[in-house]
């Protein structure tokens, strides 16, 4: 059978890796030490935003390590957030370690020994400090570090010049589809 999505500008199949189907839910103590490579690996991470993100210690712990490899503004360049709740985003803006948990307290209570080994503290920190960047991008408030689109202009850089950023959500066929312009 011929795969669909073959693309012709790199020859190969595309290729997506989902933590919840790629690590091995049985062995989540392998998927933890390997985390970091697979999710530096990715050139984009997409970060479904609703409304139980941010109380979900793996969505945090996958930001936390996407900042342990790279700066801030990197992995806002690497984030692709699809907003489905601006709750969400202020509430990721103030997290709150002792709020979030896992599905499984064995997964959670290894997750929370790795996470007290950096220390906690610094873990909320630097989850708090993307949350309020991603909030700031998301919104277009000018607070705080705004990452430059393709063209290199920040959301007040654009707003000024009088180009327009949007987020529309669309149906093609039975699908929703998020589109981003600039």
């Amino acid at each position: 059978m011929e795969w669909p999505l073959e693309t012709p500008r790199n020859g190969r199949y595309p290729t997506f890796w989902v933590d919840k189907f790629c690590i091995d839910q049985r062995e989540l103590a392998d998927g933890l030490r390997v985390l970091p490579v697979n999710v530096m690996s990715c050139r984009s991470v997409l970060c479904l935003c609703g409304k139980t993100f941010p109380t979900r210690l793996w969505c945090a712990w996958e930001l936390c390590v996407l900042l342990s490899f790279s700066s801030i503004e990197q992995a806002l360049q690497q984030l692709v957030v699809v907003t489905l709740s601006k709750q969400a985003l202020s509430e990721l803006a103030n997290f709150d370690l002792s709020k979030s948990g896992c599905f499984d307290p064995n997964e959670e209570f290894r997750l929370r020994r790795v996470i007290d080994a950096i220390g906690g503290q610094r873990f909320e920190n630097k989850i708090q400090a993307l949350g309020q960047m991603i909030l700031d991008r998301e919104t277009g408030v000018s607070e705080g570090l705004l990452v430059p689109d393709k063209r290199g202009l920040s959301v007040a850089d654009s707003e000024a010049l009088g180009v327009s950023h949007s987020t529309e959500v669309e149906e093609e066929g039975n699908e929703p589809m998020v589109q981003v312009s600039f």
